[in-house]
Parts: C-alpha cells; sequence; structure tokens
C-alpha cells in the first residue's frame, strides 16, 4: 500500500477522533446544563413553596386580627351606648330618687375674700 493511502487512513482517523472528542465535550456540556437547569429549578420550586407559605400564614394572621377588630369594635359600640344611658337625664333622676335627695328652688351663695381652710 502507497504512502498516501496510509496518510488518508490517519487523517480520516483524526477527524473521527477529533469529531467523538467534540461530542463527548457536547455530551459533558449537556449534561452540565442538564443539572444546573436541574438544580435552577429545585432551588427555584423551593423558593416558591416558602413564599406561598409564608403569603398563606399572613393571610390567615391577617383574617383573625380582622375578625379581633370587628370583636372589638362591637364591643366599643356597646359600650358607647352604655355610658350614654347611664348618662342620660331619666337614669340620673332616677337615681337622685333612689338616694332621697330633696331639689331646691333657690341657690343661696356665699362669697369671701379669705381663704376659707383650716390648717390643723
Amino acid at each position: 500500500m502507497s504512502h498516501s493511502f496510509y496518510k488518508i487512513k490517519a487523517r480520516q482517523i483524526t477527524t473521527t477522533i477529533v469529531s467523538l472528542h467534540k461530542a463527548a465535550l457536547s455530551r459533558e456540556k449537556l449534561k452540565r446544563l442538564n443539572a444546573m437547569f436541574l438544580l435552577t429549578s429545585a432551588v427555584l420550586g423551593i423558593v416558591y413553596l416558602v413564599q406561598i407559605n409564608s403569603l398563606s400564614t399572613k393571610g390567615y394572621r391577617i383574617k383573625e386580627l380582622q375578625r379581633t377588630v370587628d370583636t372589638l369594635t362591637q364591643n366599643n359600640e356597646k359600650l358607647q351606648l352604655s355610658a350614654i344611658e347611664k348618662q342620660s337625664m331619666a337614669t340620673l333622676r332616677q337615681r337622685m330618687d333612689s338616694m332621697k335627695l330633696v331639689s331646691t328652688s333657690t341657690l343661696d351663695f356665699i362669697s369671701t375674700d379669705q381663704p376659707v381652710a383650716s390648717a390643723r
């Protein structure tokens, strides 16, 4: 066989080796890319779950606090009505009657220029 035949075969073998090497490198890059994609997807999934959990917990807490605010508002309204009722004239008159107070028609005031107090 001639020298050129071996040269051609060497080139073919070299070309085959280079293309196999490139394919191996491209497979290795593809594996790395897939691993990075999988890792990124897992991290994003975990972050998503943590955020959703936090959001639902906060929503529950807000509803609970809103119920507390509503209850306290109702209690405040009841207390205000009770205070108004106790300050009404009818209630005051009833309390005065039960204390057996006597009403007066005239009032006399004492005026003095000197302080009125006793020292012990």
